[in-house]
């Protein structure tokens, strides 16, 4: 399984799934410890992160939980990378003032 085509969607193997949010627990600290310092490198590691969730169907939700829990790991995605609380306050509200089009999702309703 390539982390880059899962979809939990088309792929139910709980094993599969953990793996994916492992690698995406793992790829986004080190795409944001490249980009510390840097707000602009920082919100697109960022969007990185929840387009690749939403790629493979993970919810908004799953993708919060990750960012700022996600077992088997110590802390949040911020605190690993070494961020302090105000680093930290500063990329919340940058996640949430993402748009929806910024992040990929779209509504794809002919009846609309």
């Amino acid at each position: 399984m390539s982390p880059l085509t899962f979809n939990r969607l088309r792929n139910q193997s709980q094993a599969d799934y953990d793996a994916f949010v492992d690698w995406l627990g793992k790829t986004t600290p080190s795409e944001l410890r490249t980009a510390q310092g840097h707000m602009e490198a920082t919100r697109e590691a960022l969007l990185r992160f929840f387009r690749r969730g939403l790629r493979a169907d993970l919810l908004l939700d799953d993708l919060m939980q990750i960012l700022f829990f996600q077992p088997n790991q110590t802390g949040s995605i911020f605190s690993r990378v070494g961020c302090t609380a105000p680093e930290t306050e500063f990329n919340l509200r940058m996640v949430k003032a993402f748009t929806i089009a910024e992040i990929g999702i779209t509504f794809d309703d002919p009846a609309a």
